[in-house]
């Protein structure tokens, strides 16, 4: 599976981001899509969060179906002021 690294967007306008913490927005990002019909598949028991020079990051191994664009799947990330690098 790919690993995805994910980041606070941040292009979020100052005062406008998500309280919750960066581990928990992207697991609210993951379960929206799959709420949206979109059937992810990771272990969120292997995610690697940490921080680094840039910032706070989730790492994360995730299999998105064959067929799914990223327009897609980017609606779900976007809702939640998450980028992946």
């Amino acid at each position: 599976m790919p690993q995805y690294t994910f980041r606070t967007n941040a292009n979020t306008l100052q005062g406008a981001l998500h309280t919750a913490d960066l581990d928990l927005r992207v697991l609210a990002c993951l379960e929206d899509a799959e709420a949206g019909g979109i059937a992810v598949v990771y272990d969120w028991h292997s995610a690697e969060i940490g921080q680094d020079d840039t910032g706070d990051f989730v790492k994360l191994s995730i299999e998105w179906p064959n067929d799914l664009k990223f327009g897609d799947a980017r609606q779900y990330i976007d809702r939640h002021s998450v980028t992946v690098d």
